[in-house]
């Protein structure tokens, strides 16, 4: 199935996108944090699994390599890149927790971490879901 068949998953306010490894590097050159990235930049591996911090209450989506509904031998990386997050879920489906909401199964893939914006058409400003 090819990366653009593929769907993808909600739990709260973040979304996981699927996208081919090209995602993980950079195509151009890039100011980020006030340095300068040349194109051909790969994404950092993190040293945690977590996916997004929620603002609002300090909780975090997090993969539990633990979880019953986590596969024997699967294996997920976080990676980061400009401020990107992405999920790299390989040998299985992994289990996506947060405190305020159930479970959810990730079949393998590589996903672009992406936090859920809302309209507020009184104010006329688009922002970002607070969990």
């Amino acid at each position: 199935m090819g990366v653009s068949q593929m769907t993808y998953y909600q739990q709260g306010d973040v979304k996981l996108h699927p996208v081919g490894p090209e995602a993980l590097i950079s195509q151009v050159d890039r100011y980020f944090g006030g340095v300068r990235y040349k194109a051909g930049t790969t994404a950092a591996l993190r040293d945690d699994l977590q996916v997004a911090e929620g603002e609002a209450t300090g909780h975090a989506h997090r993969v539990d390599m633990a979880a019953d509904t986590t596969s024997p031998g699967a294996r997920a990386e976080v990676h980061e890149l400009f401020g990107e997050r992405f999920l790299i879920v390989t040998g299985g489906a992994v289990t996506l927790t947060h405190e305020e909401h159930g479970p959810q199964v990730i079949e393998p893939g590589t996903y672009l971490v992406n936090i859920v914006k809302e309209y507020d058409p009184f104010v006329g400003v688009t922002r970002l879901v607070a969990d």
